[in-house]
């Protein structure tokens, strides 16, 4: 896939590094972090969520969408 890269992992890092986003590489084609990515952005949500008091720890995914990964159901 490095002969079809747009966009190099260290100017995809500095670009997210600068606007105060995470970086994470992923590929479809190879399924190369894509679960990680989408689990990551579920995190960081909920965290934010219960930090700010808009949901409870039993309104929370996060566990739900790891116990289904480790099922092998995502």
């Amino acid at each position: 896939l490095q002969d079809k890269r747009e966009v190099s992992k260290e100017m995809g890092s500095n670009l997210a590094t600068k606007n105060g986003f995470i970086f994470m590489e992923t590929s479809c084609e190879d399924n190369y972090n894509v679960s990680d990515a989408f689990e990551t952005i579920i995190e960081m949500t909920n965290t934010d969520m219960l930090k700010r008091g808009k949901i409870n720890k039993k309104q929370s995914n996060l566990q739900n969408v790891k116990k289904l990964r480790e099922e092998g159901k995502l």
